[in-house]
């Protein structure tokens, strides 16, 4: 088994410690030739069923990394970044702020944009999901735990730092494929 290491969170605020994250056994080692990944350039996959994608650099595996997705959207298919913003924000029972956020798709219901993007903290309290203003919207240590795919709404999340490096990797016109 592959072990990636992941930041751990006290209300809210990053720590230094790491705790670690097994990956299935099939998690290939860098290097590999990914399905989804283009031949030439960066490129990313998402396999919304193992809640994993990972970034590739011409055809090869850079990196696998856990997700939160919704459920269904978007629909499987190849996509390109069309857009990015350092800084955005949702709105939907309350206003969420997300960072580094690497657009590839429109929501099948809204048009809203989707794609990668950091956890999203609440900007102002949603009781309904018990989040305080400033909190992340979901436990850091949950991302890629299959419980809790279809938190996101059309979105992937990504943890802070995987978002930093998916924004410096994906730049307009990357291909971004959802296998399934």
């Amino acid at each position: 088994r592959r072990v990636l290491f992941r930041s751990t969170v006290d209300s809210g605020v990053m720590l230094p410690t790491r705790t670690p994250v097994s990956l299935p056994p099939t998690s290939p080692p860098p290097g590999s030739i990914m399905p989804g990944c283009t031949s030439s350039g960066p490129s990313a996959a998402i396999d919304r069923e193992l809640q994993r994608a990972w970034l590739c650099s011409d055809g090869a595996l850079v990196e696998e990394f856990p997700i939160t997705t919704a459920w269904g959207q978007p629909d499987p298919g190849s996509y390109r970044v069309w857009s990015r913003s350092r800084y955005a924000f949702a709105y939907e029972d309350g206003t969420y702020s997300m960072e580094y956020f690497v657009v590839f798709a429109s929501g099948e219901q809204t048009g809203a944009r989707v794609g990668f993007h950091s956890v999203p903290k609440c900007v102002t309290a949603i009781p309904s999901i018990g989040c305080r203003a400033g909190d992340y919207a979901q436990p850091l240590a949950s991302v890629g735990l299959p419980a809790y795919r279809g938190q996101s709404h059309g979105c992937i999340r990504v943890l802070p730092d995987e978002a930093v490096r998916l924004w410096a990797s994906l730049p307009l016109g990357a291909r971004v494929t959802v296998l399934n």
